[in-house]
């Protein structure tokens, strides 16, 4: 399937709803999102542990710890022990996603429920890109 291209760095609805949608239609375990600069280098040698992980990035400033509480309380529902273990960005390109995380996380009815005015108030606009 094929949809019009769309610079969505800076608009988190339409990329979630895209990426929903491709990760139900694949139907996979897991999905790797990729990006134009991702060099792929070989396999992965080893199964993931977690829901998703990406690059180390440490040179962008973490998040605040109050909205990685509040991303913590979210994910609890789902998961009584999720845990948000990295508050830096890094879930960009070369980056992997458990399917099953993927579709009730990106799920309209739970992207609505998200306080994107309050994570505007303690992140600023980069709350609201896609990395």
């Amino acid at each position: 399937e094929q949809v019009p291209p769309e610079n969505s760095r800076w608009n988190p609805h339409s990329w979630l709803l895209r990426f929903h949608r491709v990760a139900k239609r694949l139907g996979t375990t897991y999905v790797i999102y990729l990006e134009p600069d991702v060099l792929v280098r070989g396999r992965h040698r080893y199964p993931p542990a977690f829901d998703a992980g990406g690059i180390y990035d440490n040179f962008n400033p973490q998040i605040h710890q109050e909205t990685a509480a509040y991303m913590q309380k979210l994910g609890r529902k789902v998961n009584p022990c999720f845990k948000v273990r990295w508050r830096h960005f890094g879930l960009a390109g070369g980056s992997y996603f458990r399917t099953a995380a993927i579709l009730d996380a990106f799920d309209g009815a739970n992207v609505r429920q998200i306080d994107w005015g309050g994570l505007f108030k303690l992140e600023g606009e980069r709350i609201y890109s896609s990395d």
